[in-house]
């Protein structure tokens, strides 16, 4: 029921989210003060299947609608439009705004999407050629990168991490500048600029939020303890548990955080004190579970993160820069080179229409960095009263880009 603000709607698998989706669309477009054409909303589902499938279930729903109201012509309107419903997936919605408006952008109106066969057989080119290249010249970078992180005598690996490297960068709005980006975060020279490198603060911050995850989880087997028929014994455990936890989510700065796991021990469970205890074994196997449930937590983003002393972390950084920046350069290449020969083949993959999309519906960035709407945005944004997106957690920062582009709210 809530209006006028961005709803994120967070459940499991199963739970009815679709169907919440689908009801407030019916409600939107048959709200007796202010109703909608169904035109005038944009929903975007993850596959053709699932578009189809949320058309389905609008259009049953509007045929209930006008049995119960035969004499609303606006229902019976509803159901002449839903045909011609912005109900899409992403890709297809990318390519209608590409057919309509290729020429803004320079495009060749012949440049179509390629299939998978062809696709892959260019782009193993382009890796062959660039690594092909980068042997030839043996930079110390390159020869330190295959040195590192390629096992046996075949490059695959490295291949395969170049082409891991170009999606995430083609994910982001703007790749190139998300590629140098990554080359400055890597290039730390003192321990000070380490502390205060991006990626750092991003550790700590996600750190700290499965940290604090790994507490709610001592404390909910601290509640299970207290129960009647509970491990009352675990108690003192759990409160040292606590002491752990509480000790690092108020830890400051990384230096702190890799001492605070470096000197951590877990504390053994103490046993049963009395054999005339009433304890429900159940209520004991719960306690037990939450509590190495947390411990495997606060275990993996130390295996992942703090694995020894912020000063080792740091000479491990300097001695992975070359290799790094050499991959990134790899990958700066390929970027280049792989939407060169798609162009020169007249192909475009589903990151190339999002790309160009977003061509079309940002006008510049602004000195901030942040984007300027086009005019084709600012009249895609008249077309919509309210965006819906299905599945929100598929989508990538450019999807989320694009469909923020066409809302009102960026182009009003």
């Amino acid at each position: 029921d809530q209006r006028d603000a961005d709803i994120l709607v967070s459940a499991a698998a199963g739970s009815g989210k679709t169907a919440v989706l689908v009801e407030r669309i019916i409600q939107k477009i048959t709200d007796e003060a202010h109703p909608l054409d169904v035109d005038k909303l944009l929903v975007v589902t993850f596959t053709k299947a699932a578009a189809g499938e949320m058309r389905e279930r609008i259009a049953r729903a509007l045929e209930l609608k006008v049995q119960e109201h035969p004499e609303n012509a606006h229902y019976i309107r509803q159901l002449s439009l839903i045909h011609k419903a912005q109900i899409t997936t992403i890709h297809s919605f990318c390519m209608e705004l590409i057919r309509d408006y290729f020429y803004v952008i320079g495009m060749d109106p012949g440049m179509s999407p390629g299939d998978e066969g062809q696709l892959s057989l260019l782009r193993e080119q382009v890796l062959d050629e660039i690594l092909e290249e980068a042997y030839g010249k043996r930079e110390d970078g390159f020869i330190k990168l295959i040195e590192s992180y390629s096992p046996g005598k075949k490059d695959d690996v490295i291949s395969q991490y170049i082409w891991k490297l170009y999606l995430n960068a083609r994910s982001h709005v703007q790749p190139e500048k998300w590629l140098d980006e990554a080359r400055r975060n890597i290039s730390v020279k003192t321990l000070e600029e380490f502390r205060e490198a991006p990626f750092v603060k991003i550790i700590l911050t996600d750190a700290k939020n499965i940290i604090e995850s790994a507490g709610r989880m001592i404390r909910e087997a601290k509640e299970l303890a207290l129960q009647e028929g509970g491990p009352y014994f675990y108690l003192k455990t759990l409160d040292q548990d606590s002491e752990i936890i509480e000790n690092m989510t108020e830890a400051e700065g990384i230096s702190d955080l890799c001492n605070q796991f470096m000197n951590m021990k877990k504390p053994r469970l103490s046993g049963r004190k009395k054999k005339t205890d009433q304890i429900i074994p159940e209520l004991q196997e719960q306690c037990k579970e939450l509590r190495n449930r947390a411990y495997k937590l606060i275990g993996d983003i130390q295996a992942s993160y703090f694995y020894q002393e912020e000063k080792e972390l740091f000479r491990e950084l300097r001695v992975l820069r070359e290799p790094l920046e050499a991959l990134i350069d790899l990958t700066e290449r390929f970027l280049e080179r792989y939407s060169q020969r798609k162009s020169d083949e007249n192909l475009m993959d589903f990151d190339d229409m999002e790309h160009f999309a977003l061509q079309l519906l940002i006008d510049h960035f602004d000195e901030d960095g942040q984007p300027v709407p086009s005019q084709i945005a600012r009249e895609k944004a008249e077309s919509y009263e309210e965006i819906y997106i299905d599945e929100y957690q598929d989508s990538n920062f450019i999807q989320d880009a694009i469909l923020r582009s066409v809302s009102k709210e960026f182009s009003g």
